[in-house]
């Protein structure tokens, strides 16, 4: 039986742990830290949402107004136009793919890097989406060790009277 926190693996998925009179205590113990474990784990996952949401703003808006500030040199002569084009068609599909239903804010950001042979103010970009991107693997990571990730599920304690059958294994629950 695999455990989380000293709470076994079938409780955390069902939700539901009935305890017994005569069942250990610890076990009640371990249940109370999950739960608090899990509250905080929705706290820490709703900022990473937070950081995804702004990435996903923010990034396509500097990069439409420094395209904006910088056609007349990125578009200026006919052999940077296909370039442009390219990389400026790459970064929008990874951006896409990457960046909003993947959630790998990494590697959607490594794809501004070719925007800076268009202008070197595009590094900005980069240097900012890094930051992003490091900031939300730095919360998220950790999470997705949870065995319940991304619902964080609480363990709800049925309290029952009596003593627990006499075919069930005590020694499994510990």
């Amino acid at each position: 039986m695999n455990y989380f926190m000293g709470v076994p693996e079938d409780m955390i998925q069902s939700g539901i742990a009935e305890l017994y009179e005569d069942d250990d205590d610890s076990l009640a113990a371990a249940i109370e830290k999950y739960n608090d474990y899990e509250a905080n784990c929705r706290i820490d996952y709703k900022k990473s949402e937070r950081i995804v949401v702004r990435y996903c703003i923010i990034t396509p808006i500097l990069v439409i107004l420094l395209t904006i500030i910088n056609a007349a040199y990125i578009f200026g002569s006919n052999n940077r136009i296909i370039p442009a084009v390219f990389f400026y068609v790459a970064w929008l599909i990874t951006f896409i793919v990457f960046g909003i239903l993947k959630r790998n804010l990494l590697l959607s950001s490594l794809f501004t890097i070719p925007l800076i042979y268009l202008d070197w103010m595009f590094l900005a970009v980069v240097a900012i989406d890094a930051m992003i991107a490091f900031l939300y693997e730095k919360i998220d990571k950790p999470l997705r060790d949870n065995p319940t990730y991304p619902q964080f599920r609480t363990i709800d304690i049925k309290y029952r009277r009596g003593k627990r059958s006499e075919y069930h294994n005590p020694m499994e629950r510990l």
